[in-house]
């Protein structure tokens, strides 16, 4: 998901008449931090929003989108390999990136700034010998309406980048893709609206400091509680369910919103909350499921499971106790540890420290 900060400021720019150019990286090779998607933004009062490497090209794109305001061409940007972009280089990671700066259109940049668009995708298409690419945004509902109908046997790479955009929204899970057609240029596809779901059940200080992190995070925060009287408003949670949490989690189950990328977080000792969400998670095929609980808390939930009917590797697959060993005591440093152990079984990392490891740093 693009920076928070990157969409409000589009709709607060929008919302002042301001013409907004973006930068967006499309490709990336090798060792660098850069992820594929809309990196920063820039207005025409020479305001900006977002980040891209944190100082070493960071100049040349707010320039770049500078110049694209004032001349209305759009520019491709290579930073990195043997020469950089503009007089740069490279890239000091040493890795390879290829930036596209463009205007954002005032009808995209309303549809982005929506809240209410639900899930949608950024389609940049740059025509063969074009002096800037066309830019479009489209709902979940309008790629549907375009892709009723259409013959499934055509070719991938004969497709017009209106139904390319609608099939990879409504087809695929990936957060970006590129694509090279054969009539040339090129197309860059970045999904939105695709937030993580995080279930946190029960509310406790450890539960607080895990829905203000899942949010800086990125992730969309259910806090379930089904006991009324504890169930309150909690910062960083997007919602609170005062449903048991069997019937939370199905219910998210049900919406079609949990998925591998989507995490349970246990944090109630109460066996008849405990095994309801740790069973309901289980079914909902949910990626990374976890609960608290000491050492003591951890063997009797094990047993439990096993007298349920759960095999040793069901009861393998849930992190108890969860978290990876950084030595965290406050409830802030175990949401840290937390969230670090959802990501390294994301990305399927060893979890140890890089000074320690050899290789790329971000796989």
């Amino acid at each position: 998901m693009p920076d928070p900060a990157v969409i409000e400021a589009i709709g607060r720019w929008l919302s002042a008449g301001k013409r907004i150019a973006a930068a967006s990286v499309v490709r990336v090779k090798g060792s660098t931090p850069h992820r594929e998607g809309i990196a920063l933004v820039v207005n025409d009062e020479e305001e900006l929003a977002g980040a891209f490497s944190g100082g070493c090209v960071d100049g040349e794109i707010v320039e770049a989108c500078d110049a694209v305001l004032r001349s209305g061409d759009s520019k491709v940007l290579r930073f990195g390999g043997k020469q950089g972009a503009f007089s740069d280089p490279g890239l000091l990671c040493g890795g390879e990136v290829e930036v596209w700066v463009y205007e954002l259109p005032a009808a995209v940049a309303g549809q982005m700034a929506s809240s209410a668009c639900g899930e949608s995708v950024l389609s940049i298409n740059w025509a063969a010998e074009a002096t800037h690419p066309d830019v479009s945004y489209l709902t979940s509902d309008e790629a549907r309406e375009i892709t009723a109908g259409c013959d499934q046997n055509r070719s991938s790479t004969s497709l017009s980048p209106q139904i390319r955009a609608a099939e990879f929204l409504l087809e695929k899970r990936d957060r970006t893709a590129f694509a090279v057609p054969h009539s040339g240029g090129a197309v860059f596809l970045e999904r939105f609206g695709d937030q993580p779901v995080a279930v946190v059940v029960g509310t406790s200080s450890y539960s607080d400091a895990l829905c203000r992190l899942g949010h800086f995070l990125g992730f969309n925060v259910t806090l379930c509680e089904p006991r009324l009287r504890f169930a309150r408003e909690t910062e960083g949670a997007a919602t609170v369910s005062s449903s048991w949490p069997d019937a939370c989690i199905a219910e998210l189950s049900a919406r079609g919103v949990l998925g591998a990328e989507s995490a349970v977080i246990v944090c109630t000792h109460d066996s008849k909350f405990d095994e309801l969400a740790l069973t309901a998670a289980k079914r909902a095929g949910v990626g990374f499921i976890g609960a608290f609980g000491s050492r003591q808390t951890t063997a009797d939930r094990r047993r439990r499971l096993g007298e349920a009917g759960w095999t040793e590797e069901e009861i393998a697959r849930v992190r108890m106790p969860v978290g990876l060993d950084i030595g965290g005591r406050t409830p802030a440093e175990a949401a840290v540890a937390v969230f670090a152990e959802i990501i390294q079984t994301r990305s399927h990392r060893t979890g140890r420290a890089l000074s320690s490891e050899s290789g790329p740093l971000h796989g």
